[in-house]
């Protein structure tokens, strides 16, 4: 009760006054046991330049006053500072008491209450994510994002990527903040944003010519397993089962899809658009021919397997001839951003007048032209190759 409590820090009051107050006259002791100790000291100082005979003397005399002083000073004050302490945390522990008596004893949860409130990092991660993909939803685009993933063979969802994305961006953006300053901040995060982009593109540009380099002999094994007497599903799961990746899988994921109700030509053509294949869209041409009007099936795979192999050797030599004016292309569109940031970093004076006035102006135009001159030669290039 309040009463017991009162009680209790009157006694501890009580406790640290007596202990105190008989401190205060002891610590007024000391400076009068030392002061004759000091003159004497002083005293003694001529005597022993002197007269020898009273050395001994003075030096039995400076022990005798001096020494008890500093023992009882160093003994008065450490039991002060003991009672204080004692003191303090007597008063400490009071105030415990007294708080979880005047505590309420049951708590009512937050999740009776309607209150959800994010308790860790994983909680407030999961609440980003899933803001992150409904923002996604909205606008549409999530979809084509899951697909690029898929494609690319990253095992996250767009909100996720788009989120690890984002940090590494702001983290990368403080560390040039400190190095260079806001244009520094606003050049590392813009080149991490495009790295993530450039990183998935290439990761799915790969997955698909890899996947195109392995139709001819997916579709060989197609053919062979129909004429040894198997139905067309059958037949890919074969491919599931033996083909190498990405195809098997791919084929594997078109026959999950037709397992669940989906039509088999509906399945491979979504895997020609996710792979962005005009070769395996002829097959799946081919395959609704034979459904609608009959024939062999086998012999048409086989057929269309040659004429692939055959258009991939073209495209492989073209690759050949142009290796050089892709190339030419690649460092046509470097060299002036690389000179840029050098010209930046060595001589920093000169560089700030492209920033302001007719500068800023021929920095513009310079960066539309060659932004335009890249696709030209990206164009010209991409034409040979068809």
């Amino acid at each position: 009760d309040a009463a017991g409590v009162a009680a209790a820090f009157a006694r501890v009051a009580g406790l640290l006054a007596a202990t105190v107050e008989p401190a205060a006259p002891t610590s007024s002791v000391a400076p009068t046991t030392t002061l004759p100790s000091t003159t004497l000291a002083a005293t003694t100082l001529p005597a022993t330049t002197s007269a020898p005979a009273t050395t001994p003397a003075t030096a039995g005399i400076a022990p005798n006053t001096t020494v008890p002083a500093p023992a009882f000073k160093v003994s008065t004050a450490s039991r002060t500072s003991a009672s204080l302490w004692l003191g303090a945390v007597a008063t400490f522990l009071g105030l415990f008491v007294l708080i979880l008596m005047l505590m309420p004893q049951t708590k009512v949860s937050k999740a009776r209450l309607g209150i959800e409130q994010p308790r860790s990092v994983s909680d407030m991660g999961k609440r980003t994510v899933s803001a992150v993909e409904a923002a996604l939803e909205r606008r549409g685009t999530r979809d084509g994002y899951a697909t690029k993933l898929s494609v690319a063979d990253i095992a996250m969802r767009p909100g996720e990527f788009i989120s690890s994305v984002a940090i590494g961006a702001l983290i990368c953006g403080l560390v040039g903040l400190l190095i260079g300053g806001p244009f520094g901040a606003v050049l590392v995060a813009t080149l991490v944003c495009l790295g993530a982009i450039t990183y998935v593109n290439r990761r799915k540009a790969k997955r698909q010519a890899a996947f195109a380099e392995q139709l001819p002999e997916v579709l060989q094994l197609l053919a062979t397993a129909l004429r040894s007497g198997f139905g067309l599903v059958q037949a890919i799961d074969s491919v599931a089962e033996e083909a190498e990746e990405p195809a098997r899988s791919e084929f594997a994921q078109v026959l999950v899809e037709q397992r669940l109700g989906r039509d088999l030509s509906d399945a491979i053509r979504a895997l020609a658009r996710r792979m962005e294949s005009d070769d395996l869209d002829w097959v799946v041409g081919a395959i609704d021919i034979n459904r609608d009007v009959g024939g062999n099936l086998s012999e048409i795979l086989t057929r269309v397997g040659a004429t692939i192999r055959e258009r991939h050797r073209m495209a492989r030599q073209v690759a050949t001839f142009t290796a050089e004016g892709r190339l030419s292309a690649r460092i046509l569109t470097a060299m002036p951003i690389v000179m840029g940031l050098w010209q930046w970093r060595a001589n920093p004076e000169s560089f700030a007048a492209m920033t302001r006035g007719g500068g800023l102006v021929a920095l513009v135009i310079a960066g539309v032209l060659m932004v335009v001159g890249t696709f030209w030669v990206r164009r010209i290039v991409n034409s040979l190759a068809v």
